[in-house]
């Protein structure tokens, strides 16, 4: 409800004594004991004409109130207010962070999955690539080359897969494998240099909108 006083409305909250009351008693107070000062006074419901918000980046400011006699209800119209390009600004970080944090998230998943690797036997498994992973490839890797060096060829060697399965590998099997699965490490963390830099290559400067840059860089996945 909104205060009108002598065709003028403002915001003031109604008093503790009249609340309860109906809406047609607060439309007309003259029926009030004059001692209490509301004489042309009354209270009217607010109705809402403003334009709605485009996105949630802008906000509403001041208000404009304008009371209808006839209808006795108090228009309200609030100005629709832009953010401002600082609001703009760390909205669009904002929104690099969280899209900088799924390609992470979604980078230690396709790490996690492993690469899929039909080994020697003809069997498909496939070869872990976590952190303690990588470091056993490479030792593979190495040991692989002293034996290829050396001359060895048979399977001397043994690479453990996901499944736990334990596999025999000649020196060359192991560089072959040991290699696929390192270069699949390397694509991987290549791809999510690429999704972060195209991330990061998004500027206010380039859109029509802070919406629309937001847009751009929520629609840069994995």
């Amino acid at each position: 409800m909104i205060k009108v006083k002598n065709g003028v409305a403002v915001r003031e909250s109604l008093p503790r004594f009249l609340r309860g009351l109906s809406r047609d008693s607060l439309a007309d107070l003259s029926w009030i004991d004059p001692a209490l000062g509301l004489q042309g006074v009354a209270w009217w419901p607010a109705e809402d004409q403003s334009s709605p918000l485009p996105d949630d980046y802008h906000r509403y400011g001041t208000e404009a109130l304008t009371p209808d006699p006839e209808r006795r209800v108090v228009v309200v119209v609030r100005e629709v207010v832009p953010p401002t390009a600082s609001e703009q600004a760390e909205r669009l970080e904002q929104a690099k962070t969280r899209q900088r944090r799924q390609i992470e998230e979604a980078l230690a998943a396709a790490i996690g999955e492993g690469l899929p690797y039909t080994m020697p036997d003809g069997t498909a498994d496939v070869i872990q690539m976590r952190g303690e992973d990588r470091q056993n490839l490479l030792g593979l890797a190495v040991e692989a080359r002293d034996l290829q060096a050396a001359g060895e060829t048979g399977a001397v060697q043994e690479l453990r897969a996901m499944s736990n399965a334990r596999y025999p590998m000649t020196p060359a099997e192991m560089i072959a494998a040991t290699d696929a699965a390192l270069a699949h490490f390397k694509q991987l963390m290549a791809r999510s240099w690429d999704r972060k830099d195209a991330v990061t290559a998004v500027v206010l400067e380039d859109y029509a909108s802070a919406t629309e840059a937001i847009a751009a860089v929520e629609a840069i996945t994995w």
